[in-house]
């Protein structure tokens, strides 16, 4: 794949309703969660983070520094940025060694 699809932020109930694979990420689904991340990563490290949003927000709403390090990488990174490239659907051509039309087979009766 020559371009990455940049993820929207969806909660958890539309992503199940989009049945889209795999688990949501626990940031992009909780607005204030996102809030406190995007602004932490300006200013702290990937453990950091998640070792405050563990005192902050509870160990079950915390997401541990992969899941940030995913979060920074798919939402935040300059590659996230770039603008997603959109490709036209290739026009069919003909062939350029054409088949040889079959001749019908003759039926034999029993």
């Amino acid at each position: 794949m020559t371009s990455r699809k940049i993820k929207e932020f969806v909660t958890a109930q539309e992503w199940r309703r989009l049945h889209l694979s795999g688990r949501p990420s626990k940031i992009a689904g909780d607005p204030e969660l996102r809030l406190f991340v995007d602004d932490a990563l300006e200013r702290m490290g990937f453990m950091a983070i998640a070792a405050e949003c563990r005192s902050r927000f509870g160990a079950a709403r915390a997401p541990g520094k992969s899941a940030i390090g995913r979060y920074w990488y798919d939402y935040r990174s300059p590659a996230a940025r770039r603008p997603v490239e959109v490709f036209e659907p290739k026009t069919p051509r003909a062939p350029l060694f054409p088949r040889p039309a079959r001749k019908p087979r003759k039926r034999v009766s029993p």
